[in-house]
Parts: C-alpha cells; structure tokens; sequence
C-alpha cells in the first residue's frame, strides 16, 4: 500500500455501494443504520480510515484499512438485509489507488483510477447481488476462507 502524509494522500480503497433506492427517504435511512452497525464500519470510523460519500440515492464508503473490509461491510450488510426486503441493494466492491483530498465544503472526499472504476461498474450490479471487481476477487482467490462456488 503507498502512503504519503498530509491532505492529499494515496491510498489503497474500496468502493462499497451506490445503491439505487426508488427516492425512498425512510428505506435509504434504515439503510445508512444498517451501514452504520456494521463491525467494518464501525472500526473504520473509530480508526479516522473511512471516508462516507453520498450518492443521492445511496451512498460510497471508502475504506483505507484493510484490504478486505469493504467485502467483509457488504457481506455483513447482505445479510442484515434479508431481514428488511423492501431495501433492494445493488453493491458493488472494488479496490485501486485514490487521492484522498478536502473538496470545496473541506469534506473529505477521494479521486482517481480506482474512484472511476467503481462509478463506471455502478450500472452492471442487480440487486440483492455483491459485484466485485477483478482486482477484488484475485485478492479474495489467494485465501483460503473464500472458495469459488
């Protein structure tokens, strides 16, 4: 992972959601708790290597902790979701290099390569599915808790 301190730096990322939810205002809450009460998100938050992006209809988290914990988030939230069927979730995990930078409101927010890789498979998820990019998965076939089925 290349790491460089100070308001721009690079990092490895994961790109977890963009969830389209029909502009419904209260199923998008319930999803930001279920997000929230994660066991990834949490210790991201708590460790400041998390960065939350709203996407209108969803929202984007940007881990820089380890390599898996957007998988280990959207796994965890799959589940909490067949417990809540009126929130039809597309995910989707990807990882790759971005720049980390305070935009103009001095939120905190990510450009680059890897950013652009996950907005531009946004639209190959269905929902109920967890799309992983090809970097994600060559990660995931190199352990041996995962098994391809």
């Amino acid at each position: 992972m290349a790491t460089r301190t100070g308001p721009h730096s690079v990092h490895r990322h994961c790109r977890v959601f963009k969830a389209s939810i029909d502009g419904q205002q209260h199923v998008l809450q319930r999803l930001q708790k279920l997000v929230e009460e994660t066991k990834e998100f949490k210790q991201a938050r708590a460790a400041n290597q998390l960065i939350t992006l709203p996407t209108g209809d969803g929202m984007a988290l940007v881990f820089f902790t380890h390599p898996l914990a957007a998988v280990h988030c959207a796994v965890d939230l799959a589940r909490e979701l067949k417990a809540a069927p009126q929130i039809r979730l597309r995910m989707g995990v990807h990882t790759g290099p971005v720049l980390r930078f305070a935009d103009i409101n001095r939120n905190f927010n990510v450009s680059g390569g890897g950013d652009k890789y996950g907005s531009a498979c946004n639209g190959l998820r269905r929902a109920g599915h967890i799309l992983l990019s090809r970097n994600v998965a060559d990660v995931l076939l190199q352990l041996s808790e995962w098994k391809v089925s």
